[in-house]
């Protein structure tokens, strides 16, 4: 019905002209381009008229590009109809033109005949109402602005805006900038984060059967070290901001449970220490028989045994922020895209490194998601990903945000990452709606229509768009 009015409008609009000659298929938009292309051959029968022959060259190969058989503008390039095919018989000639006057008139006269069809169309287009017309208003859009680059009502309907005078996404309009203003906001909480104070390692630690050297707590979070007391501290401080941090990008007041512990061995020879206690828990001894860190629910501890310093802060800031996302969000299950692209993205902020993936990828060094990956693309894993997208290998969204944890290589994940940024600094007045209305996968198509008002098409090729113009 919505395509039957539209096509009801559009003949009234284009007025005298169309009223003889029906819709195409009561297709609004091939109603437009009929009227288009015969302005445009009206046009090209005017240059033909006037001498205008270079002029004329021009009007008959955009009709070739709207009609590839459009019998006058064949001819007009010599060409004659052979067996059913066009065939050149006279070479390309050189042709100039020969009307000063005409030459004069000619971008006045293209204006009022040809080019002012925009208004036509921006009438057309607004007269599109409801979802079964949005295609239409897509295409539309689509047409508008290859035709006519500098028209601001289609560019602003499709979501852009003018900067220096190039048209861009909104949302590249609002990432200017933001990631690096992130990081530091998140360095200024650093160095405003109070002083840890002294703790007491939980009960739950004793069968664990190694020797803290260090237990710190601050920001009701609780850090106890294998290494140093200085190390507590520190990983303590960057947990803590990590939960401001979460709470100020995705406005929520989300916190961590008060008994929340990070424990941290010093390596291999911990991990094997632990795993071969006696008193250690049959629960933990099989968790840690399959990998070398785990969490636990109740009560909610951290237990990650690397080699380094950077990978252990890295690892308890990392799952800082994965509790805090499953606690306003819920678990995303087995979904990797949120998982590792947010945890990645916001662990960078806090700690400038992309060190930890815990569950399938729990051994960084040895993945092709850790350091390896980190020391190739330097600090900008966005432009990563759009190097891939350049080269046609950017991971498709539906295929990626469908994508099981464990099936992640390294372009998943630098599109994750950059996914993540993109939600996070381009949208970030809707990125909460769209997690949570994405939980477990559930609804992920839905989300992008009822959040981002858009496909997920549509939305991958924002994406690929963005990762353009930004990085």
């Amino acid at each position: 019905m919505s395509r039957v009015i539209a096509c009801l409008a559009l003949l009234l609009l284009l007025a005298i002209p169309a009223l003889g000659k029906p819709p195409v298929d009561g297709d609004p938009v091939a109603e437009l381009e009929r009227v288009y292309l015969e302005a445009l051959a009206k046009l090209f029968t005017w240059c033909r008229g006037v001498h205008l022959n270079a002029t004329a060259d021009a009007v008959a190969r955009e009709l070739l590009e709207f009609d590839p058989d459009h019998e006058k503008a064949r001819r007009w390039f010599g060409y004659k109809q052979r067996h059913g095919r066009w065939v050149q018989a006279d070479g390309p000639k050189s042709r100039k033109d020969r009307n000063r006057a005409a030459k004069k008139s000619y971008p006045a006269r293209r204006r009022e005949r040809v080019d002012g069809l925009v208004d036509r169309y921006w009438e057309v287009y607004e007269a599109l109402q409801g979802e079964q017309a949005e295609a239409d208003r897509r295409r539309l859009r689509a047409i508008a602005v290859d035709r006519w680059p500098q028209d601001a009502r289609f560019r602003k309907a499709g979501g852009e805006v003018q900067r220096g005078g190039l048209w861009i996404l909104e949302e590249s309009a609002r990432s200017d900038g933001v990631y690096e203003r992130l990081r530091r906001v998140a360095k200024r909480l650093l160095v405003a984060a109070p002083e840890p104070a002294e703790a007491m390692p939980p009960p739950i630690l004793l069968p664990f059967g190694l020797d803290w050297r260090g237990a710190s707590r601050c920001g009701g979070i609780t850090v106890v070290s294998a290494t140093s007391h200085h190390e507590s501290d520190r990983v303590a401080q960057h947990c803590a901001v990590a939960v401001k941090l979460f709470q100020l990008i995705f406005g929520v007041q989300t916190e961590l449970p008060p008994d929340f512990t990070v424990a941290l061995g010093s390596g291999e020879a911990d991990y094997r220490k632990v795993l071969s206690n006696a008193g250690l828990p049959e629960a933990i001894r099989k968790r840690l028989q399959h990998q070398s860190g785990f969490t636990l629910q109740e009560p909610p501890l951290l237990f990650a045994s690397p080699s380094d310093a950077a990978h252990r802060l890295d690892g308890a800031v990392r799952k800082t922020f994965d509790l805090l996302r499953e606690k306003t969000f819920g678990d995303f299950g087995r979904l990797g895209w949120a998982r590792e692209g947010f945890g990645t993205f916001l662990t960078w902020l806090v700690c400038g490194t992309r060190l930890s993936s815990f569950g399938a990828l729990n051994v960084p060094t040895r993945s092709s998601t850790g350091r390896g990956a980190s020391r190739q693309l330097g600090d900008s894993w966005c432009a990563g990903a759009r190097r891939l997208a350049t080269r046609g290998e950017l991971p498709e969204l539906t295929y990626l945000l469908a994508m099981d944890h464990d099936a992640m290589k390294s372009d998943h994940l630098l599109a994750a990452y950059a996914f993540a940024v993109y939600l996070v600094t381009g949208r970030p007045g809707q990125v909460q709606r769209f997690l949570s209305k994405t939980n477990n996968g559930r609804n992920t198509p839905d989300a992008s229509r009822e959040v981002l008002a858009m496909d997920l098409l549509d939305l991958e090729e924002r994406f690929a768009r963005w990762l353009e113009e930004c990085h």
